[in-house]
């Protein structure tokens, strides 16, 4: 039977249909794909017909037009890049945070896009779309000396989600791009900028620390320098645009977990950001550590936090981002590198923190002390919970901190002495900074206690690694210890791992060579010896030069006595064998004798025959100092 279908040239009336659908479907899709030429009168037009240096000219002009009213793109560390926004959610409720976006060649191609029409006629009937190549040579020219005039970027500082004091004591309060300073405020939808006074009375003073105070009052502070260090802490992120140069990590600490540091890390935050903190751990590796560090300033965030820290800490490349003028870091998972100051608020949470080597000096302490066996137990709480209050009273909080920051300059910048007149919150604070030296520079107190006992065993001789490490099981002069006891704990954890401990302690003394430690000023000296070539080192203890007077009371003779036999450990035996003792101390000779013309409970030194100081000429100087008897042998 036929098909009733007809057939028109061999086809069925269904295979025609099918043929018309698919290429109306092409048809579509070409429309699609053709650049469209823009209605925008306001564009300027670029025609492809030039050299591409032509071009990229012509663009960044138009691009430079479009940014002016609202800069949209910026230089941040010598890279291109757009502040981008990504949603979070904050108890229920999606709000906006910023971020730093890298500009890439198809991100260019769009800005290009919205900057101008191009043709690849003069007539102007066929649209292109903006050339790949253009974009690539214009992303070039950043690295260009020679071209960077031509970019039309800003340069971009920060970022800030609050109002922040220029270096001059003027308020950045408007949102958007503060050409002066390069800070770009980021204000929150439906945020509102809080009041701020420009010369603050007594009466403002007295009200924003009010606030102040009832937002911490709930935090045991050890100390009131832990509690002006908490205000400076308050203070940094709204000053610190006004800060030129660094500014010190603010140590969160406290005998016991749970006290309340990563709550005021969010306090903190929550005021200066609207979010809480954004916390990472604190790498031990220094590589890990660098890319951490990296990947935070490629993001833009103002605050670089790390918790609860477990181990000491010293890392040089932590020091290094801390205080350098000029930080330099790569945005991850490109090649571009990022060179800028770094404006950032550091924080580090701990328990009972300890800082060594070069972090000692770079961070001021803000410790917490419930004195109870289990903190987390207490709820005698102003405000509970804490977090909610903080975001309710965000904007006076912000009017409160800002308050005290303008009265400083409205003041005209006192010194420190005269802080407490602006509140009287902040007297002391670095109070805090010299005792952290004194408690938490645990290395250096190990170092010197470990140079003590091997000076006392060694001498001034020169030894190599190896003759020092085989040592270390040998009780050192007026002790019962051992030298290998004394190691510092960096420095025995690096042997434990180490195949050839010998490498591991030259690389250690290297590293301290020509270091002072400890009162008495021993340092590590090396040298290479000259048949084996071999590093050796030796420790020296400072010369300690005597009074020039031969009349000395009682108190002097004793202190002399100390200060020149005190290490050479002959004054115990001398005293027990009832002889007089000599040994060599500092290329000194020293004579320790008995004398019947002595103090009765006492010593008396004799120098009149005494030669100061050390020489070429006579490279060996004596000193007598006289000792008492014992009783026994009167």
């Amino acid at each position: 039977m036929v098909d009733e279908k007809m057939y028109v040239d061999g086809y069925t009336e269904e295979t025609l249909d099918q043929s018309l659908d698919m290429l109306e479907k092409q048809a579509k899709r070409e429309k699609q794909t053709q650049p469209q030429v823009s209605t925008s009168t306001t564009l300027p037009d670029i025609i492809l017909h030039a050299q591409d240096d032509v071009i990229a000219e012509q663009v960044l002009a138009a691009i430079e037009a479009q940014e002016k009213v609202k800069p949209t793109h910026f230089l941040y560390g010598g890279a291109l890049v757009r502040i981008g926004e990504k949603k979070v959610i904050r108890n229920g409720v999606a709000t906006t945070q910023p971020f730093i976006v890298p500009i890439d060649e198809a991100q260019m191609i769009s800005t290009m896009k919205d900057a101008a029409n191009f043709y690849t006629t003069k007539s102007k009937k066929k649209a292109s779309h903006p050339p790949a190549a253009i974009a690539r040579l214009i992303l070039t020219w950043l690295t260009k000396p020679e071209k960077q005039h031509l970019l039309p970027f800003p340069v971009l500082s920060v970022i800030v989600e609050a109002p922040t004091l220029r270096i001059d004591g003027g308020v950045i309060d408007t949102p958007g791009y503060d050409t002066q300073t390069g800070v770009y405020y980021y204000a929150h939808k439906n945020a509102i900028v809080p009041t701020i006074v420009e010369n603050p009375t007594d009466v403002d003073i007295h009200e924003a620390k009010r606030i102040i105070d009832e937002a911490i009052c709930d935090f045991p502070f050890e100390s009131s320098a832990d509690y002006a260090g908490m205000y400076a802490l308050l203070l940094t992120p709204f000053v610190r645009e006004a800060i030129h140069g660094s500014v010190l990590v603010a140590l969160l600490d406290a005998p016991k977990p749970r006290t309340g540091k990563g709550l005021i890390a969010d306090v903190v935050c929550t005021i200066a950001t609207g979010q809480p903190a954004v916390m990472d751990d604190l790498p031990t590796n220094d590589t890990d550590l660098k890319k951490l560090i990296d990947s935070i300033v490629s993001e833009g965030r103002s605050f670089i936090i790390f918790d609860n820290t477990i181990d000491i800490v010293d890392s040089k490349n932590l020091a290094r981002a801390v205080t350098a003028k000029i930080y330099s870091g790569r945005i991850l998972g490109t090649s571009t590198t990022i060179k800028k100051p770094l404006v950032v608020t550091w924080i580090i949470t701990g328990n009972n923190i300890r800082t060594s080597g070069e972090m000692t000096l770079r961070c001021y302490r803000v410790r917490l002390n419930r004195r109870m066996s289990n903190p987390e137990k207490y709820n005698n709480f102003t405000h509970n919970p804490l977090l909610p209050w903080i975001e309710e009273k965000r904007m006076e909080l912000m009017s409160a901190l800002l308050t005290l920051a303008r009265a400083y300059y409205a003041r005209g910048k006192p010194k420190n002495d005269a802080l407490p007149h602006i509140g009287g919150c902040i007297e002391g604070w670095l109070s805090n900074v010299a005792i952290m030296a004194d408690e938490s520079d645990a290395e250096s107190g190990q170092i010197e206690s470990f140079l003590i006992a091997l000076h006392r065993y060694h001498k001034n001789a020169l030894k190599s690694a190896r003759e020092l490490v085989d040592t270390f099981d040998d009780a050192y002069p007026g002790t019962n210890d051992t030298i290998r006891e004394c190691v510092p704990d960096k420095l025995r954890k690096d042997m434990e791992k180490a195949k050839n401990v010998a490498t591991v302690l030259t690389n250690y003394l290297e590293k301290q060579r020509d270091s002072y430690f400890g009162e008495d000023e021993y340092r590590i000296v090396s040298d290479k010896d000259k048949h084996t070539k071999k590093k050796m080192f030796h420790i020296e203890r400072k010369a300690i030069t005597p009074p020039p007077s031969t009349d000395l009371d009682e108190e002097g003779a004793k202190e002399l006595l100390f200060a020149y036999s005190a290490y050479t450990h002959d004054i115990e035996s001398s005293n027990e064998k009832n002889k007089n003792a000599s040994t060599e101390y500092n290329g000194m000779h020293v004579r320790v004798e008995k004398n019947e013309n002595r103090f009765e409970n006492g010593v008396k030194a004799d120098t009149q025959n005494t030669q100061y100081p050390q020489s070429d000429e006579n490279p060996k100087h004596r000193i007598n100092l006289d000792f008492p008897e014992d009783e026994e042998d009167e």
